[in-house]
Formats: structure tokens, C-alpha cells, sequence
């Protein structure tokens, strides 16, 4: 099965993100928008696992001992690409998450999977293979992306599969952060 572990949005938290992402659709020539359903911040994919080592994972993200956290998104950017860009909504630099994303990191690279070890730049995708019309500029939306605040109350692990066509997430488990 094909496994990430993730930070999930609140209906609220979607909502103004999808007016942010509505106004750049609005503002492109092409590109594929990422569905509400699956607005999250992947923390570590995963890849495909087998069935027998989703317990592991489980065990691994219950050490997680963070308190719950604001983050804050602080710019909209883009991983260039010929097709068209991605376009993604960046997180201000946030010591809860990077403390979540190296002890998880750490743990399942002792445990035997294969995670990637490239730099952990926190974002959320917005859309693939876009290309902004001529004269539009994402800083314009600035104001919008300060006016949002993530809540960070879990982290998930999330199972990912196409079902008749379509890319369905599965919440497998949740690891409830403390309150401070």
C-alpha cells in the first residue's frame, strides 16, 4: 500500500487556502489543481509498504512528543518544470515541525525504509504543470497567504490509492498531539 505521513487542514484552513489557489487557477493559461480532499502537508512519504509494517509506523509516530502548534504559510512559489510549474504554498519556518519531521526521519531510517534525504522544505501543493498568464504575478496574494494559520492538532498516516479512477486518502492513523 502506498503510505505518507501528513499534516491535515480543517474545513476553515481549506477553505482560505482554496481562494488563494482559485485565484491562481483563475490566473493561469493550463495546469491540474490540487481536489480539498487532498490538501495536506506531507511530513514523509513512504512510498509502498507492506501490509505487515503499518504497526511500525504506527509505534514510530506515537514517540512523536510535540505539543500542539500554529504554523504559519509565508509565500507562494514553485518547483520549475518544462510541462509547467508546481505551484505550492510555503511554511514559515516552524522548530515544532522540523523537531516532528527529524525524529520521524531519524527513526524510520533505523528501522530499515527508505525515505528520502533530501532537504525537508515544508509546503503544500497548490497545482502541477501550471503556467501563469503573461502579467501575473503570485505576490499579489500575499496578503491572503498572512491571513492564514494552520492549527496543527496530529499527524496523520495516510494510505493513498486510486479507486475507479480516482485518488482516494485514507486516514490509517492519527497521533494527537498534547495540548500545551
Amino acid at each position: 500500500m502506498r503510505l505518507f505521513i501528513a499534516i491535515n487542514l480543517s474545513s476553515e484552513e481549506k477553505t482560505k487556502i482554496n481562494n488563494i489557489k482559485d485565484k491562481l487557477k483563475a490566473n493561469s493559461s493550463k495546469g491540474k489543481f490540487v481536489d480539498d480532499e487532498h490538501l495536506h502537508i506531507t511530513i514523509e512519504f513512504l512510498g509502498d509498504i507492506e501490509k505487515d509494517k503499518v504497526d511500525l509506523i504506527k509505534s514510530l509516530m506515537n514517540e512523536i512528543k510535540t505539543q500542539s502548534f500554529i504554523l504559519n504559510p509565508n509565500k507562494i512559489g514553485y518547483f520549475k518544470r518544462r510541462e509547467g510549474n508546481i505551484y505550492w504554498l510555503g511554511m514559515e519556518k516552524n522548530h515544532s515541525l522540523i523537531g516532528i519531521y527529524d525524529k520521524l526521519h531519524k527513526r524510520l531510517r533505523e528501522e530499515g525504509f527508505k525515505v528520502d534525504n533530501r532537504d525537508f522544505s515544508p509546503h503544500l501543493t497548490l497545482g502541477r504543470r501550471v503556467k501563469l498568464k503573461d502579467g501575473f504575478y503570485t505576490e499579489v496574494l500575499n496578503s491572503e497567504v498572512e491571513k492564514i494559520k494552520i492549527d496543527v492538532n496530529s499527524v496523520d498516516l495516510v494510505k493513498s490509492k486510486f479507486l475507479n479512477g480516482q485518488l482516494r486518502y485514507t486516514v490509517l492513523h492519527s497521533k494527537i498531539l498534547r495540548r500545551p
